[in-house]
C-alpha cells in the first residue's frame, strides 16, 4: 500500500515529478531540479527551495548507515550563478542549513547523499526547529517507510523568506 506524506502545508502550483506521477503540484518553480532520489522546485529569488518531493524505499532505511562525517555543504552547480546560495549566506545569521530531503533517509547511497547536501536542498530554519522538531519529522518519516515499505513524502517551506535573512 503506498502512502504519501504531506509535511508542510503549502500553496499548490504546477510542479511534476517522478515521484509523484499521478500528482500535478500547482506551485511556481523558478528552476526544477531532478536528482537522483528527489525533485527541488527552486526559488532564484529566495535561494532556496521551496518544496522537495522524494520516494522512501522501506528496504533500504537503515541498509548501510553510511556516515555523514565527510560531507559538505556545497553549492548547485546546475543552478544559474544568481540563483546559487553557498554555505557562507548563512555565517553568523543564527539559521541552521535544513534539509529538505534528509540524508538519514538516502545513508545507503554515497551520490545520493551528496546530493543531499546540496544547498539547493538547503532552507533556512530556526536551530530550535532543526535540531528538534524537524530531526523528529524526519524520524517519522523512516518509521512510516519502514512501515508502508513505500512512501512519498514532500517538504516544503512556509513563512516569509523575505525575513529570515
Amino acid at each position: 500500500m503506498k502512502k504519501l506524506l504531506l509535511l508542510i502545508p503549502f500553496l499548490l502550483i504546477a510542479f511534476t515529478s517522478k515521484y509523484l506521477p499521478n500528482y500535478n503540484i500547482d506551485i511556481h518553480c523558478d528552476k526544477i531540479l531532478h536528482k537522483k532520489a528527489f525533485d527541488i522546485c527552486y526559488s532564484c529569488k529566495w535561494k532556496t527551495p521551496i518544496l522537495v518531493v522524494y520516494k522512501v524505499d522501506g528496504n533500504l532505511i537503515d541498509a548501510k548507515n553510511l556516515s555523514r562525517k565527510s560531507l559538505r555543504f556545497r553549492p548547485d552547480y546546475n543552478l544559474p550563478t544568481k540563483c546559487r546560495s553557498y554555505s557562507k549566506d548563512y555565517s553568523r545569521t543564527g539559521f541552521d542549513r535544513g534539509h529538505l530531503a534528509p540524508n538519514a533517509v538516502f545513508d545507503y547511497n554515497r551520490a545520493i547523499q551528496k546530493e543531499t547536501f546540496l544547498m539547493s536542498n538547503i532552507a533556512p530554519q530556526k536551530p530550535q526547529l532543526n535540531r528538534r522538531l524537524w530531526a523528529k519529522i524526519e524520524k517519522f518519516v523512516r518509521i512510516q517507510a519502514r512501515k508502508y515499505k513505500d512512501i512519498r513524502v514532500i517538504t516544503g517551506v512556509c513563512g516569509s523568506l523575505g525575513h529570515t535573512w
